[in-house]
């Protein structure tokens, strides 16, 4: 059977990811580095973009959700998007845990 392609709704997101030693950004003694990848879209309202943080060990297999952000549509959004996360302690509580869950299956 063909799939009706007519029928499908295409999205376009954004995505960018960034480096986060554990150590130094979340106060954990390890040597770990972090890759949090983002990506973001208009959100369903249209008034603010969504943003989902995901993070895995650099290089690694194993990746998992993290936290989403809103914040106001607007010029440098990726730059806003890394300070509400920043911000944001339920990121860095659930960051944090994940690099504990890291840590634990080694």
């Amino acid at each position: 059977m063909t799939p009706h392609f007519f029928e499908a709704e295409i999205n376009s997101f954004g995505y960018f990811t960034f480096l986060l030693p554990v150590s130094a950004a979340l106060g954990i003694d390890s040597d770990k580095i972090l890759e949090i990848s983002v990506d973001y879209g208009a959100a369903l309202d249209g008034d603010q973009l969504t943003a989902n943080a995901w993070a895995r060990e650099q290089n690694g297999v194993i990746k998992g959700f993290i936290y989403t952000v809103h914040i106001a549509p607007g010029e440098n959004e990726q730059e806003r998007i890394v300070e509400a996360l920043n911000n944001c302690e339920a990121f860095l509580s659930n960051l944090s845990q994940f690099a504990a869950m890291l840590d634990w299956q080694q």
